[in-house]
């Protein structure tokens, strides 16, 4: 299982990624942070932005699936995107996360509003 990460400065692009990770149960628990500030450094002087993060779980081997489907989507300025193992887990969640894709539960967005 892994934690998928996609960050993009576009609201619209990572709302929409959301709904066709549900809808195409590709990941579950997915999670919406808005208007986070990022750092960078440009040309040696910091640089901050806004952007947005969503955050969801699924298998590994999905992971090539859902990087094909979002470049399919999005031909033009790919949301960032990239991967974290989950490397331990409750044992009483396994079971659910580990049935929860490709099956007919009901799967539940949680967007957390941080304005």
């Amino acid at each position: 299982m892994i934690l998928l990460r996609i960050v993009s400065s576009s609201e619209k692009k990572v709302e929409r990624i959301a709904e066709i990770l549900l809808k195409e149960n590709l990941a579950i628990d997915l999670n919406i942070q808005r208007e986070l500030k990022r750092i960078s450094l440009v040309s040696g002087k910091t640089k901050s932005s806004k952007v947005f993060r969503l955050t969801a779980k699924t298998k590994s081997l999905l992971f090539s699936k859902i990087d094909k489907r979002l470049n399919a989507e999005f031909t033009q300025n790919l949301p960032e995107v990239h991967a974290l193992p989950i490397v331990d887990l409750d044992k009483a969640k396994v079971s659910i996360y580990s049935n929860s894709i490709f099956s007919n539960y009901q799967i539940a967005l949680c967007v957390s509003l941080n304005r």
